[in-house]
């Protein structure tokens, strides 16, 4: 079953969409959240909890990606789970943010939020269409599934310091471009 027909069920509140997209997305979704949270049951539970995201907002939400729609909730599950466990172990300490979520918390709050949000994300998505695939793949290895370097330097055959370097001229060159198009991080 494709995405398409996985959100037509869904909307028609078909219990079988979540059974397909389990199928369909599972894998990538439980690898994505064991990366955060680096256990295998609770990348599970953070999948299952995206399930029932998925289950209770869908509709009145349709997305337009569903396959990233899920990885998204998943991720997002697994970082409020790394972030508490991280609290509770350090008295109260944080888990960095990603560049991503760092950035859209810069937004301020109020009745103009989405519209800011959006073209955030937009600039985001611009930044990297500009960059090479091999750049491109690398910061959304890094920042979106928290891969470790070393096995994104596995991955291209390259040092994990030339990972490091890489994405840390990546981060620099859109931090100077978001500023330059008036973001404030």
């Amino acid at each position: 079953m494709n995405e398409k027909e996985i959100v037509k069920r869904l909307l028609e509140r078909d219990e079988t969409a979540l059974e397909a997209a389990r199928r369909a997305y599972g894998a990538y979704c439980v690898s994505l959240a064991r990366n955060v949270t680096g256990d295998q049951r609770d990348a599970e539970e953070c999948f299952a909890d995206a399930l029932n995201s998925v289950w209770n907002s869908i509709p009145p939400n349709e997305p337009e990606h569903f396959g990233a729609y899920l990885a998204k909730l998943t991720r997002n599950r697994a970082l409020e789970m790394r972030r508490r466990e991280t609290a509770l172990k350090r008295g109260g300490g944080g888990f960095p943010l990603p560049l991503d979520e760092a950035a859209l918390q810069a937004v301020a709050p109020g009745p103009e939020e989405d519209a800011v949000e959006g073209e955030l994300i937009e600039a985001i998505n611009r930044f990297l269409g500009s960059r090479p695939r091999r750049q491109r793949e690398m910061f959304v290895l890094r920042y979106f599934r928290y891969e470790r370097v070393k096995d994104i330097a596995e991955r291209f055959d390259i040092s994990p310091d030339s990972v490091t370097a890489a994405l840390r001229r990546l981060k620099t060159g859109l931090e100077k471009y978001l500023k330059e198009r008036g973001f404030e991080l």
